[in-house]
């Protein structure tokens, strides 16, 4: 689903390869949609490192802790200089499943992710965007490394392009109704001679019991 940075309302949905490269000839900076309302995407993690590069197994284990036995694609940006430092930059994305951007934010902070720095965690905010494969300017036009696909296809790392028979992991954050409690009803007998009768206060004592949150039906 792409878009353009200064233009959300433009949306051009894409399948197809030459489409995707006549849009990225014109657009070098092209960005896809992943936090439009209810959309789902595929699980994408945004990557950066600083004068070192990441450990590659390290981060494969983390994320395959959250989705086991998925397909797992990746690009990544060649090291270049960023504010006197080396930066490395990756995208990972998980094949097969599709979940909306909160949900998945909140599965991996469940997970510990935002306690590592190299994890973008602001990417699964309302109406972010994702920088295309194969890109190769940032909003402002500046020349970075292009996101190259590492054996893969174009679309395999592309967090919008998702198919119906993707696992849907949003089914597993749905709320089960949470059951009404029912009040037990207390018959109350009518003494019109109350202030008569010596054990209105055994009663009274009874009848507090039987309203106490002890002896309600749930």
């Amino acid at each position: 689903l792409i878009t353009c940075f200064n233009n959300r309302s433009y949306q051009y949905t894409c399948d197809n390869v030459a489409g995707y490269n006549n849009h990225l000839e014109e657009n070098p900076n092209m960005v896809e949609d992943i936090g439009k309302y209810g959309q789902q995407i595929k699980p994408v993690f945004d990557i950066d490192a600083y004068d070192s590069d990441i450990n590659m197994n390290e981060v494969v284990a983390d994320i395959n802790k959250v989705f086991p036995n998925k397909p797992l694609c990746y690009a990544e940006r060649e090291p270049r200089e960023y504010k006197g430092k080396m930066k490395y930059s990756y995208f990972f994305y998980i094949d097969g499943v599709r979940i909306t951007s909160k949900n998945l934010k909140a599965l991996l902070i469940s997970n510990g992710f935002d306690k590592n720095k190299i994890y973008d965690m602001s990417i699964y905010d309302k109406n972010k965007v994702l920088f295309l494969p194969l890109t190769t300017k940032k909003a402002d036009n500046t020349t970075i490394p292009a996101l190259v696909p590492i054996d893969c296809d174009i679309f395999k790392c592309c967090a919008s392009y998702i198919q119906e028979d993707f696992e849907d992991y949003d089914a597993k954050f749905k709320v089960e109704d949470v059951p009404k409690k029912q009040v037990q009803a207390v018959e109350i007998e009518n003494d019109e001679d109350d202030d008569e009768n010596p054990n209105k206060y055994e009663r009274l004592t009874m009848l507090i019991k039987k309203l106490k949150p002890s002896t309600w039906i749930l």
